[in-house]
């Protein structure tokens, strides 16, 4: 049985289709019964495919382009991202359970229909008009921050923007970026945008109240670093081209890892860096290295790649520290005990090379830790003192 639009579209929920229409910015009067909502619906997505299309991020774009040439009904692997895509949420694609962290999307016939001649221009018209370069930017500050005060935002974003014809223009451009909608979070009256990276939105804020207090402003993050960090959705990662980014890829390259498992490990880098606050979670932070400790031919060299990511999280805008790094805020900072245990590096590769900490300033035992973790310093990282 062929499916059509108004089939695929009576299978979900009225409350689901009202999301799809408020997503679009499709106006609908008094919107009725579920009957109505599919028949207006489904003549708006067949009559007006360059106006819904025109809302899709870039990474929804990529996605059903990466579909489209691939053919209608046809399940394509994709790595799985930290959040889901708007194209899975309105059900523009169909999506399996994820396994073995990869991802199986496919389009639908009818969809595919719509936009098969039409995905290859939508894209080519955002890259040249400056659409997309907006949407990293954006995408960008709000990863560097993590989450950020909706009128702070506006503060960075406009900062350097001289002239008043530039920031009407650049007004218009992030007001239409479907971003803005999608990262708002509101908390105790005010607005935030919030990075899809970041799991507990408020645990962060409760946490920089209570653990960081003492670092008021949000430090200004350069343009440049902020469109980096906004590049290869859903997997990005902040300071590609500083010294320490480009270590950190050099240093993958050398133990295999390319194309877009080397986007992807760079990018988990980057995010377990802004957790690395106990020994479980810096585990994480070196599996890239360790998962490949058989093929790292002496204990120097190991050495060497932990250090490189020890340098790199270090360096990055952490969300706690309202964008400084763990350099220049002197907190959180990551730092290496290696033991007397490189005799045994070839003969056990299973073992344990080196014992990880945060480098903190020493408070009063009962006092909670500067790493944020909300324990007190003799519980946390005071019990790595001697």
């Amino acid at each position: 049985m062929v499916r059509s639009i108004h089939d695929l579209l009576s299978a979900q929920t009225r409350e689901h289709l009202l999301a799809i229409l408020d997503y679009f910015r499709m106006p609908l009067g008094n919107p009725g019964n579920k009957r109505q909502i599919v028949r207006e619906l489904g003549r708006f997505l067949i009559d007006a495919p360059e106006v819904w299309l025109d809302r899709l991020s870039e990474q929804d774009l990529r996605i059903l382009q990466t579909l489209v040439r691939r053919g209608p009904d046809v399940q394509v692997r994709f790595a799985q991202p930290d959040y889901i895509s708007v194209v899975e949420i309105l059900q523009i694609v169909e999506a399996t359970p994820p396994e073995d962290g990869f991802l199986y999307l496919s389009l639908p016939l009818p969809f595919y229909l719509i936009i098969r001649s039409r995905i290859d221009g939508i894209i080519a018209r955002k890259e040249a008009d400056g659409s997309f370069e907006i949407e990293r930017l954006i995408f960008g500050y709000v990863n560097i921050y993590g989450v950020v005060p909706l009128s702070t935002f506006v503060d960075l974003l406009f900062r350097g923007v001289k002239s008043e014809e530039k920031a009407r223009e650049l007004t218009g451009r992030v007001a239409d970026c479907p971003l803005i909608g999608l990262f708002q979070e509101e908390y105790k009256g005010e607005f935030y945008l919030v990075s899809p990276f970041v799991e507990d939105f408020e645990e962060i804020l409760e946490m920089r109240r209570i653990s960081f207090k003492s670092l008021r402003k949000y430090t200004p993050v350069r343009r440049e670093l902020a469109l980096q960090a906004g590049l290869n959705a859903p997997f990005c990662a902040y300071g590609m081209d500083t010294p320490e980014g480009v270590n950190l890829t050099q240093m993958l390259i050398s133990l295999g890892y390319e194309g877009d498992e080397l986007i992807q490990t760079v990018h988990d880098i980057w995010l377990d860096a802004q957790y690395a606050l106990d020994e479980e979670a810096t585990e994480a932070l070196f599996s890239p290295v360790t998962s490949r400790q058989d093929d790292i031919r002496s204990f120097t060299l190991y050495q060497d790649c932990i250090n490189t990511i020890v340098e790199y999280a270090n360096s990055v805008p952490k969300w706690l520290l309202k964008g400084r790094s763990s350099n220049e805020a002197d907190q959180m900072r990551l730092s290496i005990r290696i033991g007397d245990l490189a005799d045994g590096y070839n003969s056990d590769p299973g073992l344990e090379l080196y014992k990880l900490g945060l480098a903190v300033k020493p408070v009063d035992p009962d006092d909670p830790c500067p790493c944020g973790s909300g324990l007190s310093y003799r519980f946390c990282h005071g019990k790595y003192i001697s």
